[in-house]
This record gives structure tokens, sequence and C-alpha cells, in this order.
């Protein structure tokens, strides 16, 4: 079995407002990029390029982007995530978040960090 490199590199420069963004790359190819946003709510964005879905790169790269979000101050966080939306709730559910309420499409979540 041949191993993949897997590196998340913080970008230079973000294309979102007050947001870092960060580029996961697989054996040197760009196959996703996340932001994090300094805020309580939803302060991690990750994207995964379609094709290469379903191969545990959005995972690799939240957690990675949790590592960096865990250097700070902060104690916990909330994520808002619609119900549809399976792929994202898996990833933090399996990083440690459970659900706190319900509205309408959108389940809530906390996170704690420490």
């Amino acid at each position: 079995m041949i191993k993949e490199l897997k590196e998340v590199i913080k970008a230079d420069v973000s294309d979102r407002e007050l947001a870092d963004k960060y580029i996961l790359k697989v054996d040197g190819k760009e196959v996703g990029f996340g932001y994090l946003f300094n805020r309580e709510t939803n302060p991690i964005e990750i994207f995964v390029l379609k094709e290469f879905q379903s191969n545990g790169y959005g995972k690799f790269l939240f957690g990675e982007l949790l590592k960096v979000l865990k250097q700070g101050e902060r104690l916990g966080v909330l994520f808002e995530v619609k119900d549809s939306d399976y792929r994202f709730r898996n990833i933090i559910m399996q990083a440690g978040a459970f659900e706190i309420g319900r509205n309408l499409q959108t389940i809530k979540y906390a996170l704690k960090l420490k």
C-alpha cells in the first residue's frame, strides 16, 4: 500500500474577509481548502473537490484546522449545519461535537476545544 503525502498549508492571502485560508494538498495536488474564522459559530469551513470526496480528505482537513483552532484561547465553538449536509455532520461528530438543538433544517452542535 502506497501512503499518500497529505499536507495543509496556510495561504499567504485569503479570498474570504476575516478568515485565514488553508490549502489541502495530496501528493502535491490541490484537492481542497478550508477557512478559519475568528468567530464562535462556524469557525471552520472546509471544501473538497467533488472528485476527491469520500476519501477522508475532509476529515483530515478539518482535523488539521481544529488543531490550529485549539491553540487559541477559546474553550469551545458552535456549528450550525444543514440537516442535508451529512458529510460535515459526520466529520464534526467524529471530532467530538454533540447536538444541542434543531431549527427547521438546521442542527446545532457544540464542540469543546479544551
